[in-house]
């Protein structure tokens, strides 16, 4: 393994070398459960599925995202070319949109109240998926998102969704601010992004919010790396990386830069980062307060390349 440590005033920069570590990470396949009824309640009224009814997956209660958001009084749109559902539902001047992408462990939602708007990202148990032509999503993400309080009767297999007068999205421990189009997030690095932040909330420091611009810059410095074939602060093609982030219109207080190189999976990459002594103080720095990530890979020598880009306004 190769590394360095630089420090430049305030701002501080990690380098962790590349790893060859062989080995898989396994998943467990999703299993559902017996055939049963799960009954489902807006209101007190019950909700009637015609084509696909409601079904537990890993104890899970997944539901067809238009019949649940048609009952709801949300208007629903599915975006064949990128595979991804929106769901929008407006209340005076307040709206919240909730956008899921197909097989995706992610969703994302927006709210807006006059001129004020917060986007989130919230990590789900089990991916957005397809059954006979429809979008099947966790029940309890897709109703607390749009500010809905749902109970769940384990012995009467039944779910009750209750309206309220605010659609704000229910806050949970799985959500992150996010600035930037989260369109242009690979899934990976969110994955990335969440470990990062479990890491620091074990410190019990705050969380980081995503910043798409940050990792916009982080992705072309791992490409950079990847095409010129080298592994170190400084760009050939953009100089230091406080020059890169200037030139790109990252403004900051103080920054900080993690890389890697060769890991093969996002566990691996910030496990090796937290066994680094100058990386696991970038990723744990408490003044940090907005982060980007950015992957590439490609046939180069490491094939896969990691950046972290911290910020702090």
């Amino acid at each position: 393994m190769k590394g360095g440590i630089l420090l430049i005033k305030r701002n501080l920069i990690r380098v962790l070398g590349a790893s060859l570590l062989l080995g898989a990470v396994l998943y467990p396949a999703l299993t559902e459960a017996k055939k049963e009824e799960v009954k489902v309640y807006i209101d007190g009224k019950k909700v009637a599925f015609t084509d696909v009814n409601p079904t537990k997956i890993d104890n899970r209660v997944m539901v067809p995202v238009r019949t649940l958001q048609n009952n709801l009084k949300t208007k629903v749109v599915w975006d064949n070319k990128n595979k991804r559902v929106t769901s929008t539902k407006k209340v005076g001047n307040k709206t919240t949109k909730v956008v899921y992408v197909l097989n995706s462990k992610y969703i994302f939602h927006e709210y807006q109240n006059g001129s004020a708007k917060t986007t989130k990202v919230e990590k789900i148990d089990i991916p957005i998926k397809i059954k006979n032509n429809h979008v099947l999503v966790p029940l309890r993400a897709a109703t607390e998102s749009l500010g809905y309080t749902v109970y769940w009767s384990e012995t009467k297999n039944k779910v009750s969704i209750q309206a309220n007068k605010d659609i704000k999205p229910k806050i949970n421990k799985y959500q992150y601010t996010v600035y930037g189009d989260y369109f242009k997030i690979k899934p990976i690095e969110l994955d990335i992004f969440y470990l990062t932040n479990k890491e620091r909330e074990k410190f019990n420091l705050r969380s980081l919010a995503y910043d798409v611009k940050n990792g916009e810059v982080a992705r072309i410095k791992s490409k950079d790396l990847h095409d010129n074939k080298y592994f170190a602060h400084k760009s050939p093609t953009y100089g230091s990386p406080f020059e890169m982030m200037e030139r790109f219109g990252i403004t900051y207080s103080s920054a900080g830069e993690n890389l890697a190189a060769g890991y093969k999976t996002p566990e691996e990459t910030v496990k090796g980062w937290m066994k680094s002594k100058g990386h696991r103080e970038n990723l744990l720095r408490k003044e940090f307060e907005r982060i980007g990530i950015g992957y590439y890979e490609g046939p180069n020598e490491y094939k896969r390349y990691y950046t972290q880009t911290f910020t702090a306004k």
